[in-house]
């Protein structure tokens, strides 16, 4: 190959992707247009080596990934991309921690030995089942989450899902207990305007009587909010009225490793209401675009009843009543 730029003419190829793996063995990439790829491969892609777990500080120099031409894929479901991955360098020397660097030294130390180094593929759907499946998966019944420590459950790292949402204020702080699903949430001042925007409890609506009265009483907070702002307090004062009920919109990011573990909790049918409600929609979402992963999002008795352990309930005393093990989870209908 001639250079990258000549093949993006030859190709169709728009842009490419410069690649590396981190220590945690996720995908680094940048992408970089077809016009600049030459110049690029000649400078090397810079990245922060801190931000991606390498033992380094901010003080360090850009780490450069300069790309190894006979790694190129082209993709076949976007042809206009392309793909490729390189060696790491450093004030011009090897990133010694690098992992490719490290299979490296491997390889050549194998070589040396007299032994000769083969790979496999795993199939997609047995390498899903094998890490989410409980049966052959201890650490999915683990009670002491160390699974965080297992190379293996760090795979789940490299699925990552975004949900947009609107919770009370109440179920929001239940949330928000899920520090590594973190979300992005507006200053209330900056979304709460003079109408009325809250959540109604399901039970609440079950009765049209006590509907009535919850939604007076939150017209009656909203005038109270007004008067306050009228009579010069400031917004941040007059928030102070609003009730948990106030709507709290927010988008959610989640890796799978993490998502996995709010939901075998919050998918207890012990959890609160709300968030028990809005964990079962985002599993009912992932179950939708990834069914195969989707099917093991579950609550932890589910979880304990396929990997045969026993009691199938972890909660003792405070067993909920309801074979909720079997049950699908589009089947899910609690009632409080």
């Amino acid at each position: 190959m001639t250079s990258l730029g000549a093949y993006a003419r030859e190709q169709g190829v728009k842009y490419f992707l410069i690649s590396f793996v981190d220590l945690f063995g996720t995908m680094r990439a940048k992408i970089v247009p077809a016009t600049a790829i030459d110049a690029v491969a000649k400078s090397g892609a810079g990245f922060a080596g801190f931000a991606t777990w390498f033992d380094m500080t901010p003080a360090h120099p850009d780490i450069l990934v300069y790309p190894d031409t006979s790694t190129l894929v082209q993709l076949p479901w976007k042809p206009e991309v392309a793909w490729v991955t390189g060696d790491l360098v450093m004030d011009g020397k090897p990133v010694e921690q690098n992992p490719r660097q490290v299979l490296k030294r491997v390889i050549a130390d194998a070589v040396r030995d007299g032994y000769e180094m083969k790979t496999g593929v795993e199939c997609e759907y047995l390498a899903i089942d094998r890490v989410m499946n409980p049966a052959r998966n201890k650490y999915r019944v683990d009670m002491l989450d160390v699974a965080y420590h297992s190379p293996m459950m760090r795979a789940l790292n490299h699925a990552s899902y975004v949900f947009e949402k609107r919770l009370s204020h109440t179920a929001d702080s239940q949330d928000q207990r899920h520090r590594m699903t973190p979300a992005s949430r507006p200053a209330l001042t900056a979304h709460v305007g003079s109408e009325p925007d809250y959540v109604i409890p399901r039970l609440v609506l079950e009765d049209e009587a006590a509907r009535r009265r919850y939604e007076e009483s939150m017209e009656r907070t909203w005038e109270d909010v007004a008067a306050v702002r009228a009579a010069g307090a400031s917004d941040e004062f007059a928030e102070y009225l609003l009730p948990n009920a106030v709507a709290i919109r927010f988008t959610e990011s989640a890796d799978l490793l993490n998502l996995w573990h709010k939901h075998s909790m919050r998918l207890c049918w012990n959890a609160q209401e709300e968030i028990w409600q809005a964990s079962l929609e985002e599993a009912l979402a992932v179950r939708e675009v990834n069914p195969r992963i989707g099917r093991w999002l579950a609550p932890p008795c589910t979880i304990r009843h396929a990997a045969s352990q026993r009691p199938v309930c972890p909660e003792g005393t405070r067993f909920c009543g309801e074979r909720v093990w079997t049950l699908e989870l589009d089947a899910f209908a609690r009632r409080i």
